[in-house]
Order: structure tokens, then C-alpha cells, then sequence
């Protein structure tokens, strides 16, 4: 029996050899299309009068290969950043790696990312590192004063830099995926938080970017937006009167192949849905660390 690659459903020219029998043969290679988002960074706090930077989105990666029937592949899902300006942690399947986004930064330089998208920075910075820009994410957004800050970098923009010396800036874009059968944006960054006082009682805080990022805080008790989980968005910066950073969201690593062509397994440690579109089956993996194989 030869070696063959089974097709997505909807693919064409993808080169199917045979003839194969009915029964699952460990040499076939399963055409798998994947995309994988690290967890989102986390929004800073408010620290006296400096304002906090949104997170960072997470990285995301999609990409088409091949894999072994009856083998075992690593997952990951990452969490994201767990407290005030702590970066998203890493998500993977197989070598397959999306980068956690940067930390809001709450300093007087911009945040350097331990991650794929950098937090929006605080403090009064005038300068952008640009080689924090990386095929998985962009800076984050600069302040315009002590009070506005910048809004975290997103998976496909950089992060807004504060409008005014009020406004604080938005979230950057995160990038867009159809891998689930419906048109979905993953890591947007985290809005910046804005520093009310009495001399600025009309703050604004950045608005979370596309794709899970969460708002900032201005003037409001209302605590900073977290990222939306299992998206991979950055969390908003604290400000006003609850100056506490958001979390940023959850990553994601989602798994579409022709359903007809093989089953999956998961391991215990990973929690997941399997749902279908059209003639595919789609795996959509939210949490844990374990493999999966198909058979």
C-alpha cells in the first residue's frame, strides 16, 4: 500500500495516492489544517499617578501539514497573563509554537514582551522599540501623557497611542480565522488604562482591539476588562478610582480535518469539543497540557 495524503474537504489539488483499504494504516499522512493562539498578556496597574498599558494579544499561527495516523502530538493550550502586567504564556501543537503577548507596561519605557505582541506602555515614553515587531505580533502603543496610556499590541496591529492627553489608547487588531466554520479574530490587545484626577475628569480609556482584547479603565470603580478567554486577547490597563490590570485571555490551538478520514483521541489533561462543518471535523482544544492522535 503507498504512502498517501488525505485532502481537507474543500481543498483543491491536494494529491490523494492509493488505492487504500478501509482500515486506518499508520504510513497514511492526514492532511491537517491547525491554528494555534498564545495567551494574551496582562494589563498593569495603576501606580500613583503613572498610567497602566494594556496587554499584548497572543500570537497566533495557522498553517496547513501533514501528520501520521496513530501517532502521538503534543498540545498545550496557554494560559494567559495571571496578574497586572505579566506576559500570556506559550501555546503549541506539535512544533507548531504561538508566542504569549507582552505585559502592560506601567513604567516610563515600553514594555518588552516575553511574547509575540507588546504592551502598551505608560509613564511618559516618547520612544517605540520597533524590533518588537515579529511575524506573530506588533508593539504596543505609546502614552500621550502621565495620565493616557497606550494600548496593547495586537496579532495583526499595533497597539493605539494615547489620543490625547486625556484618552488613552486602544487595543491593536488581532488577526482573523474562518478555521471554525464562522469568521473569528484572535489576539486583539488590551485597551490602555486611563489616570483620572481632578485636573482630568473627562478620561477615556482605550477601547480591547478586535479579537478578545479587554477594555481599560478611566475614571469609572468599574474594574479594567479581562481578554476574552480562548481568544488569546490582552487585558486592560486599571485607572481611576480601581487601579487593578485585567488578566489577559486564555490561548486556544483548534484542529480541522476530513472527518471522513480519521477519528481523534485526546488524553486526559485537555479539555476540548469536537464539533463539524460541512464535511470536516473541527477540534477545538480550550485548556490543558496532553496529545492527541488520530487513527
Amino acid at each position: 500500500m503507498n504512502q498517501g495524503i488525505y485532502g481537507l474537504s474543500g481543498t483543491s489539488g491536494t494529491p490523494v495516492q492509493g488505492p487504500f483499504s478501509g482500515t486506518a494504516d499508520a504510513r497514511k499522512l492526514l492532511a491537517l489544517q491547525a491554528l494555534v493562539v498564545g495567551g494574551g498578556g496582562a494589563g498593569n496597574s495603576r501606580s500613583g499617578g503613572t498610567p497602566p498599558g494594556g496587554g499584548g494579544g497572543g500570537g497566533v499561527v495557522s498553517e496547513q501539514i501533514g501528520i501520521t495516523l496513530q501517532t502521538l502530538y503534543s498540545v498545550t493550550v496557554g494560559a494567559g497573563g495571571a496578574s497586572a502586567g505579566l506576559p500570556g504564556s506559550f501555546s503549541h501543537f506539535d512544533n507548531i509554537t504561538a508566542i504569549g503577548g507582552g505585559g502592560g507596561s506601567g513604567g516610563t519605557v515600553t514594555s518588552i514582551p516575553n511574547g509575540a505582541s507588546g504592551g502598551g506602555a505608560g509613564g511618559t515614553t516618547t520612544t517605540r522599540n520597533s524590533s518588537l515587531v515579529s511575524l506573530q505580533g506588533y508593539p504596543g502603543g505609546l502614552p500621550a501623557s502621565s495620565v493616557a496610556a497606550g494600548g496593547g499590541g495586537g496579532a495583526a496591529a499595533q497597539g493605539g497611542d494615547g489620543v490625547s492627553g486625556t484618552a488613552s489608547g486602544n487595543g491593536g487588531a488581532g488577526r482573523l480565522s474562518t478555521i471554525t466554520g464562522t469568521a473569528t479574530y484572535y489576539g486583539g490587545g488590551g485597551g490602555g488604562g486611563c489616570y483620572s484626577t481632578g485636573a482630568s475628569p473627562n478620561a477615556i480609556a482605550g477601547t480591547g482591539g478586535i479579537g478578545g482584547g479587554g477594555n481599560g479603565n478611566a475614571a469609572s470603580a468599574v474594574a479594567a476588562q479581562a481578554g476574552t478567554a480562548n481568544t488569546g486577547g490582552g487585558g486592560g490597563g486599571g485607572g481611576g478610582t480601581n487601579p487593578t490590570g485585567a488578566n489577559g485571555g486564555s490561548g486556544v490551538v483548534i484542529l480541522r480535518w476530513n472527518a471522513s478520514q480519521a477519528v481523534v483521541t485526546l488524553s486526559s489533561g485537555l479539555t476540548g469539543r469536537l464539533t463539524t462543518v460541512g464535511t470536516d471535523s473541527v477540534l477545538t482544544i480550550t485548556a490543558g497540557t496532553g496529545t492527541v492522535t488520530w487513527s
